[in-house]
């Protein structure tokens, strides 16, 4: 099993991004209260709630022996619902095309995952999202729940077509990288300076499977 990073881990994740989790557990058969020693946030605040980084990451650390699941975080991202994005997951239900739904997650990021700002560069062939680590290194599982949750919420907006070309992560390769390529069906590296999504610019213009 790997070592649990340590240190201080800036930021706050929404509550309902952390229902997440506890859902994800649920559906699996678990007490996810009982299992995380940790009672679940209020189903009541839509996403206004705000859950520090490092406890975060402490309850995917549990997760993870308790299911004896080193690839949690890929497998938790894929159940990401709009609902577990707050009021911000109807908005961006609300957008015509994908390029849309950047532009909203670029402007109310902060709401659901407030912690390393996300830069996006537009290039003539791709779209990249890009996080450095000026604030903090959250962790492995942490960074693979987010990036796979932006991932799959692009995917089930257009019907599974919003897939990226590239994706690296800032953390060291895991001991099993192929579940990795296989769901991001692209390139994916680790150990790099910083954490990049990188889109074709031909999936910007994908419109809404069901624009609301």
């Amino acid at each position: 099993m790997k070592a649990k990073q340590s240190g201080a881990v800036p930021g706050v994740v929404s509550t309902t991004y952390v229902r997440l989790l506890y859902e994800y557990l649920q559906q699996r058969g678990f007490d996810p209260e009982q299992l995380l020693a940790a009672p679940a946030p209020d189903a009541a605040d839509l996403g206004l709630g705000r859950f520090p980084m490092l406890r975060w990451r402490e309850l995917l650390d549990k997760a993870v022996d308790a299911l004896d699941d080193p690839l949690l975080g890929l497998h938790l991202g894929q159940s990401i619902t709009p609902a577990h994005l707050g009021t911000v997951g109807y908005v961006l239900l609300a957008c015509a095309n994908l390029a849309e739904a950047f532009a909203r997650i670029q402007k109310y990021m902060r709401l659901i995952y407030d912690a390393e700002p996300m830069q996006v560069r537009i290039r003539p062939d791709a779209i990249e999202l890009e996080w450095g680590t000026g604030f903090g290194r959250p962790g492995q599982q942490v960074d693979a729940a987010a990036i796979t949750a932006l991932v799959q919420f692009a995917r089930d907006m257009t019907g599974g077509l919003g897939g990226p070309s590239y994706v690296s992560f800032i953390n060291p390769a895991p001991d099993i990288i192929e579940p990795y390529q296989a769901y991001f069906g692209c390139p994916v590296v680790f150990a790099q300076p910083t954490t990049i999504l990188r889109f074709p610019a031909a999936h910007l213009s994908l419109p809404l499977r069901q624009p609301d």
